[in-house]
């Protein structure tokens, strides 16, 4: 087992260490050496003219290990990813990390600044620093990895193959999607998982729409990836975009979701979209908007960048009562409703001005009221009553919703 090697630690940590002598034993071939780590860390970090931290840190653990190659990588390094996606267990034999409470989540979360791992891949043992220290210049914490292990070669190319193989897949591995759709978000990009099952979840059957709206949507996003020879033969750019405008609630982002289940495209979703995409030659670029108000001119109105806008207005009489009429099916699944024809037709008058959130809002809480009571064993109540106790609620608060932005 390797005890992670306090010396290469920055000097600044290693202050707090002062009531306690820290040892460490590493070997050099078959003669053990005891090192202090003061007599490692404190003269090096201070009597040296330069303070390059990551030099030294990578030092030390060269030495530490002088029979051994190495690979050091300052990138963010998904190898501890790759390796557990491979079946391969990481032992961290030693680690330094740092807890904080993440409030969002509402508990503490700890981040690794300083570990050791092992583990073999293509019956090599591998050994994987990651050291971290704090940026007092950019503010900020840099990162560094340095992989260890036994190899023989003629040359230095040759003895460094295997770890650079090892590299080279588990970053190629990472830049490829399995189940999962890249999310640009907070200056950063990301592989996620739950977004693409959340579009694998999708179906067209639960978007009330109208039948020439979601065709002509349909067809702009089909016709896009079937003709290229068309752009091609106009010799224009082979992009295009669309703008879904309206109101929260009304099948924007569930319309992507289906468009993306439907057409099986690699996809990229960025939260904030600022850059050009002037010279990305078969991209279909899918924003949308709830406030295309505030969009600038030269975005919203230049067909260079979205050459259809699709509004999504608050849906007709005729969409609510559709609607109306697929929860009701998805109702009698987890408990039987008995509506009368004619109290669907008053369900669509009484939600006018319901966005289809509103309308899905109306029926889940129905739901959850009528399952309520029944677990109270109360006798059941007259099923039309409760459903209109719960459109004079959502009514309340739709209208003190738009009081509050007036």
């Amino acid at each position: 087992m390797h005890r992670f090697p306090l010396q290469v630690l920055p000097a600044i940590l290693a202050v707090a260490l002062v009531a306690s002598y820290w040892v460490y034993q590493t070997e050099y071939g078959d003669q053990k050496k005891t090192l202090g780590i003061f007599d490692q860390l404190l003269p090096g970090q201070f009597n040296s003219s330069t303070q390059y931290t990551q030099f030294k840190l990578v030092q030390n653990v060269l030495r530490m290990h002088p029979d051994m190659q190495h690979v050091v990588v300052e990138t963010n390094l998904p190898l501890s990813e790759y390796i557990k996606s491979q079946n391969i267990q990481i032992k961290v034999t030693d680690h330094y990390r740092i807890h904080e409470f993440d409030q969002g989540l509402s508990k503490m979360k700890s981040t690794l600044r300083f570990g050791l791992g092992e583990f073999t891949w293509a019956e090599t043992d591998f050994l994987l620093y990651k050291l971290c220290w704090q940026n007092e210049l950019l503010m900020g914490v840099n990162i560094v990895y340095v992989l260890l292990f036994p190899s023989e070669g003629n040359n230095l190319s040759e003895r460094r193959q295997i770890g650079e193989d090892l590299l080279r897949l588990a970053f190629e591995w990472s830049y490829n999607v399995n189940q999962e759709i890249w999310m640009f978000s907070n200056g950063m990009w990301f592989k996620d998982k739950k977004l693409w099952q959340a579009v694998q979840l999708a179906d067209r059957a639960n978007l009330v729409l109208n039948d020439e709206f979601t065709a002509n949507l349909k067809r702009d996003t089909e016709t896009f990836f079937s003709g290229r020879e068309v752009y091609d033969s106009l010799e224009i750019p082979w992009k295009r975009g669309l703008l879904l405008l309206g109101p929260p609630g009304n099948g924007k982002t569930e319309s992507i979701k289906v468009l993306l289940k439907e057409n099986d495209k690699p996809a990229l979703y960025v939260k904030s979209f600022k850059s050009s995409t002037e010279e990305n030659a078969g991209i279909l670029t899918i924003a949308t908007s709830n406030h295309p108000e505030l969009i600038d001119d030269s975005i919203l109105n230049r067909p260079s960048r979205f050459d259809v806008k699709y509004t999504f207005e608050l849906p007709t009489h005729e969409l609510r009562k559709q609607y109306t009429e697929l929860w009701i099916k998805k109702a009698n699944r987890v408990s039987h409703v008995n509506f009368r024809d004619h109290f669907l037709e008053e369900i669509a008058e009484q939600t006018e001005g319901f966005s289809f959130a509103f309308m899905k809002e109306l029926f889940v809480s129905y739901l959850l009221r009528t399952a309520h009571e029944s677990t109270l064993e109360k006798g059941k109540d007259d099923p039309e009553a409760t459903m209109r106790a719960q459109i004079k609620q959502l009514v309340a608060q739709i209208k003190a919703g738009e009081a509050q932005t007036e």
